[in-house]
């Protein structure tokens, strides 16, 4: 009886991956822009947005991220400010106030509260909710 056997190459598993270490005020980097709604007629304004430097899988991980978990990530002084941006971004909400606050302490001292309850109350845990308002 004559066996042959060949080496089998392992299926390769696709890595869901979860790490977020990226989001961090050390490294987050942002721009406040005014922005116009340019696929209505007349064009207007829509206001102030934040835009977030991100590689397209960073961007497509902030998306998966459990309200839980950005609330965790709004709590810790080293990553407070990141998701607060993040957030900001992902959910296109007018972002006139952070003009004002750039500074991370300052933001600290007046903003941060206010934008965590508005946060409690208004994250989704849908990535298709996200960029809904105008």
């Amino acid at each position: 009886m004559v066996f042959s056997c060949t080496h089998r190459k392992p299926i390769e598993v696709k890595k869901h991956r979860t790490d977020i270490s990226f989001i961090n005020n050390r490294d987050v980097h942002f721009d406040i822009l005014y922005v116009a709604c340019d696929s209505c007629f007349p064009i207007h304004d829509i206001g102030y947005r934040v835009r977030v430097k991100l590689s397209a899988n960073e961007d497509s991980l902030i998306r998966t991220i459990k309200k839980e978990q950005w609330l965790q990530l709004l709590q810790n002084s080293a990553t407070d400010y990141a998701a607060n941006a993040l957030l900001y971004s992902l959910y296109n909400r007018d972002a006139i106030v952070l003009l004002y606050h750039r500074d991370i302490e300052d933001w600290r001292m007046s903003m941060k509260e206010d934008d965590i309850n508005y946060w409690k109350g208004n994250l989704r845990f849908c990535k298709e909710n996200y960029k809904v308002e105008k």
